[in-house]
């Protein structure tokens, strides 16, 4: 059967389709349910995007203007008529199965009929626009070794200008995150009202690091992270194994990358932000109140907004705690394990939802017996066999006077005494302090003794 006889047999079984919901009374229902499904009905911008990166795209175009939207791409894997199925389909994606792709077809991009009734998709040998939700029809060819997809504002339930506010907000709104767990896309381009207002794009610098660079309305801004990916293994229905990826990712210093080092510090603008949990785009509604990102294809709501609990989100958890586990200890052998990273690490005071309580778990089961605090020594000890100095003793004590003394601990770097996050963490792994005067109060003088201390005569 040919292309041409296959995509009218689709057209006719997509009018019978909407026939039969019609008979029952069913179609306005459907229809309803099927845009609304979504609390943000924009949210099909990153169904948009998904497509783009399962299509291996490497550039992609969101040009607005009053009457409508125009999302383009670059992408070598070219629509089949197995994808003009899906995308006039719902609940049935050609990807449905593959639990490694992200684009998937069907009720995420239903959303876009809150804003048009008729979109249009050029790709490779389709062209056509999609009426009443389901019913896929030819149109007059376009593009050549393209995607295109074009989307009118013309839902007299929307006006176009409602609609190009509500989409300018979102596209405005885009950040690192649309682009830090994607593995093709490099690039994402804005073009408003016919001029190019920003881009986002991506690039692997030394180190290991991400940067993401996002320059909007002449507002330029950098962010840098360090990302750890690893490839987990999941049995599908069908007993086959597949990879999936996940991630867990920290926010550097900008400014000190620039210099050539390293300073892990929390995600977020502040210490107060959390991370995303992320199944490719961030997830808006799962929080998870740790200062990383982490990342994996978590089963999800439809809206894709929060994650479910389910024995293969546990699992996928557990993956991600064993990853961060490991990223520590690189972290460290690296050189890059400083006081400053302890703002990053969960601490008691952090309020985590029980499923990510095993992160923190984990961090204090290794800091209490691994050597991950660095001492002033320039070596490593557990929180166990060291002590923090207080303000005063740390200017006048050494490693050397900590051995007068007969301490059997070693002499821990202190953290910046502004650095809340840094001093809860440490108390939430037991380190105790070293206080000079309770000390020297407690031992010293003993009659017709004297010790001689760096700075200090007892």
């Amino acid at each position: 059967m040919s292309i041409h006889d296959e995509f009218n047999v689709l057209v006719q079984d997509s009018k019978d389709l909407l026939k039969a919901l019609e008979k029952k009374g069913a179609e306005k229902g459907v229809r309803q349910l099927l845009t609304e499904l979504y609390p943000d009905t924009a949210h099909f911008i990153f169904e948009l995007l998904q497509n783009a990166e399962d299509s291996n795209a490497t550039e992609v175009i969101f040009s607005l203007s009053a009457d409508r939207l125009e999302f383009s791409h670059n992408g070598t894997a070219l629509f089949t008529i197995d994808d003009v199925r899906s995308i006039t389909s719902f609940g049935d994606s050609t990807k449905k199965d593959d639990l490694t792709a992200i684009g998937k077809f069907g009720v995420g991009f239903k959303a876009v009929f809150s804003y048009t009734n008729t979109p249009i998709i050029h790709s490779g040998e389709f062209h056509f626009s999609i009426e009443n939700i389901f019913i896929p029809k030819q149109i007059s060819k376009v593009y050549n070794k393209k995607t295109v997809f074009n989307i009118p504002f013309n839902n007299t339930a929307k006006p176009p200008h409602e609609a190009y506010e509500e989409i300018k907000r979102n596209i405005e709104t885009l950040n690192e995150s649309s682009l830090l767990f994607l593995t093709n896309i490099k690039k994402i381009n804005y073009s408003i009202d016919g001029k190019k207002i920003g881009e986002i794009s991506k690039e692997s610098i030394p180190n290991g690091i991400t940067k993401i660079k996002r320059d909007f309305y002449h507002t330029k801004e950098d962010s840098c992270w360090l990302v750890f990916n690893e490839a987990c293994s999941f049995h599908t229905k069908d007993n086959l194994i597949k990879k999936l990826p996940i991630s867990i990712v920290y926010k550097v210093s900008t400014e000190e990358v620039n210099k050539g080092k390293i300073e892990i510090i929390p995600a977020g603008k502040n210490n107060e932000d959390s991370g995303t949990v992320s199944i490719y785009f961030p997830t808006t509604k799962e929080v998870s109140n740790l200062k990383f990102h982490i990342n994996a294809p978590f089963a999800s709501t439809v809206a894709r907004d929060s994650i479910r609990e389910c024995a293969e989100n546990f699992k996928l958890r557990d993956q991600l705690v064993d990853l961060y586990k490991r990223s520590i200890f690189k972290i460290k052998e690296n050189g890059w394990l400083t006081t400053s990273f302890f703002d990053v690490l969960p601490n008691k005071d952090d309020p985590l939802k029980d499923f990510y309580k095993p992160f923190f778990e984990l961090t204090v089961e290794l800091f209490l017996k691994d050597n991950l605090i660095p001492l002033k020594n320039g070596s490593f000890s557990n929180s166990e066999n060291c002590y923090l100095g207080d303000n005063e003793s740390q200017k006048i004590f050494t490693e050397d006077d900590f051995k007068k003394l007969n301490i059997n601990k070693a002499w821990a770097t202190y953290p910046n005494p502004k650095n809340t996050r840094s001093s809860k963490f440490l108390s939430t792994i037991n380190v105790q302090i070293f206080r000079l005067n309770a000390f020297l109060l407690e031992n010293y003088p003993k009659k017709g003794e004297q010790i001689i201390l760096t700075g200090l005569k007892c």
